[in-house]
């Protein structure tokens, strides 16, 4: 039996909230999901430390599946510094 990753809730900050607002009401939605998709790629990954194994279990996806999404849309592994 395989364990299911919980969903991740996301609570944005007011100025990312509001953009996120402005950018639905100025572009079509189509632009909109890939941007929110993006944006929330890219936040889980750094909060796994780039690590794209957990960020995938995370969004329960495959890591296979999160590697080509990142691939397909040219992002960079984000790490965070524990300094």
């Amino acid at each position: 039996m395989t364990k299911k990753a919980k969903p991740v809730e996301f609570k944005f900050s007011a100025p990312i909230e509001s953009a996120l607002v402005e950018a639905a009401t100025s572009i079509p939605f189509a632009d909109y999901e890939k941007a929110v998709m993006r944006i929330g790629v890219t936040a889980i990954l750094a909060l796994h430390n780039g690590n794209v194994t957990h960020a995938a279990e995370g969004m329960g996806f495959s890591r296979r599946t999160l590697q080509r999404y990142i691939k397909q849309h040219k992002l960079t592994k984000v790490k965070t510094s524990n300094a």
